[in-house]
């Protein structure tokens, strides 16, 4: 028997209302990474950028709002695997953990029941080492630059991603029930605009970016070959986005620091077979941690025990709220977390300076009705500490990253990677650190700085990083990217102090220990060189660089005795 396809594009909402899907049927789940809701057409922003996924919303249900859990592409795709908010699933940023075995993923239970199951993914941010390949037989991702061939270099563009999941829908045996997961990563900074795209990109010249718009473009192109590969009829189609992009919006360039709705709200469609709502928008509350449940049903398995998520194939509309969170300004830059609850009253985004926005008469959040409004806040934190409380998996530590790996995904955006993992406090810990909102211009400086280094500009950034610990003296990032930039002048003797600093008050990291240990060492500090060095290696053991900078540091310490 043939079974029909299901197809969950951008995962961040599903398909409310309406009789239970018929079933079981196959899965696609299609999630394109760093895409904004309004820069597809159909949410009435552009004009002639995203002509396919247009052509697809006029046969699904479009949600409007949609939200992610974190503004962060590791994160948002776990919740979307499991069902469960970053709390329980434990991944809380990219590059420090690993979800962990005990999760139970989509994957694993399409698998267990008899389906093919297959992912070909666009970023190195969703590799293998970080736990999402659970259940999947075929996972394709690529590596850090300096472990795979320097033309992946972290990321592929769309086109290859669909190439190869089209050479896998070809070759499957067409009648087994199958789950194919295709993830697309064009719209991350930095954006690099295709001239056939120019003509877009003037028609909508008013957007915020217009070369974000052109890699938003390109995107719907290679996806269109996919939806015209497939029987649309045959399909139930879920279309969502991990997480948007700032665009200067609130002070941020691009997204991971904040949790404003330019970040937040994510796309979303689904299409079923008999064109079930087709055409409607819904203006129902979902998150991308329905996207397990949805799968789920579609694909006529057991629901995982617990999950947070709920189908958006079965059940009626309904009132809810959603969580969400980001922690990377508390790994990373020494500020308080964010964390907050949505719902049709309000927004609130709890921190050490709480903020609570009405989205309906300030869709923009430019007012802050937090100080207005503090009796409703308790409601708020209770919706929180209802998430934070409920059980969670065991996290583990993604494997160790070498300094290629951690530059790697510095240049894909994430300027903390690799600086962790600390034990997280509860969301709704009183912490003593800045509140976000409150270092929107030291991070902006702190982005410029790391731009700089990119192209060798170290006296420059390393102005900007002084300044941002003028002003910000916790921020883990802004120490480790002045010495790096000490280091790079070869004024190794001043990059010490604030290596020392890291390893003192920062989580234990080798990274860290083996850049102090290459200062010391320069500076003929041998019994101190060595000493560090011996712990960063038995921190990474599989990181042969350091145990060869050990080696050489013995061997210069022998020589000058």
């Amino acid at each position: 028997m043939r079974f029909p396809a299901v197809v969950l594009l951008l995962a961040t909402a599903g398909c409310g209302g309406g009789d239970a899907a018929e079933g079981p049927y196959s899965a696609v789940l299609i999630t394109l990474d760093t895409t904004r809701a309004d820069a597809l057409g159909s949410y009435g922003r552009t004009t002639g950028v995203t002509p396919h996924l247009d052509r697809l919303r006029e046969r699904s249900l479009q949600y409007d709002p949609a939200y992610t859990v974190a503004p962060l592409t590791l994160p948002s795709h776990a919740s979307m695997l499991t069902g469960l908010y970053p709390p329980r699933h434990g991944v809380r940023d990219n590059g420090l953990w690993a979800l962990p075995d005990s999760a139970e993923t989509v994957a694993e239970a399409a698998r267990d029941a008899g389906y093919d199951t297959a992912a070909f993914l666009a970023s190195s941010v969703l590799g293998p080492r970080f736990g999402l390949d659970q259940g999947f037989a075929t996972y394709e991702a690529p590596g850090f630059a300096g472990q795979l061939a320097a033309r992946h270099a972290g990321k592929l563009p769309a086109g290859d991603v669909v190439d190869g999941a089209l050479a896998w829908l070809s070759a499957r045996d067409g009648e087994k029930p199958f789950f194919l997961w295709v993830h697309l990563f064009d719209p991350h900074s930095p954006y690099r605009p295709r001239p056939e795209f120019q003509p877009a990109m003037r028609a909508n010249a008013s957007y915020p970016n217009v070369n974000y718009l052109a890699e938003v473009a390109y995107m719907d192109r290679e996806l269109g070959r996919l939806l015209d590969a497939i029987d649309l009829d045959e399909l139930v189609v879920v279309t969502v986005a991990d997480h948007g992009e700032s665009l200067r919006a609130h002070g941020e360039t691009s997204h991971g620091a904040f949790c404003y709705q330019e970040t937040l709200r994510v796309p979303l469609y689904v299409s079923h077979p008999d064109g079930r709502r087709a055409g409607e928008r819904s203006s129902e509350i979902v998150s991308v941690v329905d996207v397990h449940p949805t799968l789920a049903e579609a694909m006529g398995l057991a629901l995982a025990s617990s999950v947070d998520g709920r189908s958006l194939l079965s059940r009626e509309p309904s009132e809810r709220g959603v969580y969400f969170e980001c922690y990377s300004g508390f790994l990373s830059y020494g500020w308080s977390p964010i964390a907050g609850w949505l719902d049709g009253e309000g927004k609130y985004l709890h921190s050490s300076a709480p903020e609570l926005y009405d989205l309906r008469s300030d869709p923009g959040e430019q007012r802050d009705l937090a100080a207005e409004r503090a009796g409703e806040l308790e409601r708020y934190r209770r919706a929180i500490a209802d998430v934070a409380d409920l059980p969670a998996l065991e996290v583990t530590a993604g494997e160790a990253l070498d300094d290629a790996a951690v530059a790697e995904l510095r240049s894909l955006g994430y300027a903390g990677a690799g600086l962790g993992p600390d034990r997280v406090p509860h969301p709704l810990a009183a912490t003593g650190l800045p509140a976000p909102a409150a270092m929107r211009d030291a991070f902006e400086t702190m982005q410029a700085g790391i731009r700089d280094c990119g192209v060798g500009r170290f006296a420059e950034a390393e102005a900007a990083f002084r300044e941002v610990l003028a002003r910000n003296p916790r921020n883990y990032t802004a120490v480790d990217m002045l010495s790096f930039s000490l280091m790079e002048q070869g004024r190794h003797a001043e990059a010490i102090p604030h290596l020392q600093w890291l390893v003192r008050e920062g989580p234990e990291r080798p990274g860290y220990l083996f850049n102090l240990g290459v200062c010391l060492q320069k500076e003929g500090r041998w019994d101190e060189a060595i000493a560090v060095l011996e712990r960063a290696a038995e921190l990474a053991p599989d990181l042969p660089r350091f145990r060869e900078q050990l080696e050489r540091a013995r061997r210069a310490a022998s020589r000058n005795e």
